[in-house]
């Protein structure tokens, strides 16, 4: 079913003026994209241990569509997405090309939607925009655990995390170590950040990418 782009729209709450017409043609591809619906939707506090699980391996079992959907979508601004996903290749140009990519392809709201809203969202309809977001999260996920052993994709389930936002997601993660805590990367989450600051007046947004480039490099390794 195709969606008007006034509905999609409607998900920045109010464009900043001058944003609508950047993000046109992505609207109107995103009138097409797959959407990419959890089993559970919710923040994990009101979800059970089993449907956050669930929720872990929808995520597990459906990446490999999902980097398809998105690297299909990327295509037609000439964007490719297997350096990022490719071990042997260096993910920086890439993720520095997607950084550009998202500050002139994405409308810039007045006020960013809450947190809570991308937890409910199935994702789908006239809030797609939100599946192709956990889909960049996905991607800079797997930059990670591609090239490093000791991250997988896993449920935050460290203790010292309860009252973080990412307790009970699925993140990327390396378990806690000997005299070091865990390291815990919600990168959906992060994307969504990403997307709805970029361009706000005041707002301090790190590269998209940079979380990954970092872990690779070593720079959250124990010292």
């Amino acid at each position: 079913m195709k969606w008007h782009m006034a509905a999609l729209a409607s998900l920045f709450s109010g464009m900043a003026p001058g944003s609508a017409q950047s993000g046109r043609r992505l609207m109107a591809l995103l009138a097409d994209y797959p959407p990419s619906t959890p089993p559970h939707l919710n923040s994990t506090a009101k979800l059970s241990d089993a449907q956050c699980e669930d929720n872990l391996d929808f995520l597990v079992a459906t990446r490999h569509t999902r980097l398809k959907a998105l690297g299909d979508l990327l295509a037609d601004f000439s964007l490719d997405v297997v350096p990022v996903i490719d071990p042997s290749e260096d993910p920086l140009p890439t993720f520095n090309a997607l950084d550009r990519w998202i500050r002139s392809e994405f409308p810039v709201p007045r006020k960013p939607p809450p947190r809570q809203r991308f937890l409910e969202s199935d994702r789908a309809g006239s809030e797609i925009l939100f599946s192709l977001i956990s889909d960049l999260g996905l991607l800079e996920g797997e930059a990670i655990i591609r090239r490093r052993e000791d991250f997988a994709w896993a449920l935050d389930l460290d203790p010292d995390n309860s009252d973080m936002p990412s307790y009970r997601r699925p993140c990327v993660v390396r378990p806690r170590m000997e005299h070091w805590a865990s390291t815990v990367f919600d990168t959906q989450v992060t994307a969504l950040q990403t997307a709805f600051h970029i361009g706000l007046p005041g707002a301090e947004i790190h590269p998209f990418g940079e979380t990954a480039t970092d872990t690779i490099a070593g720079g959250h390794d124990p010292v």
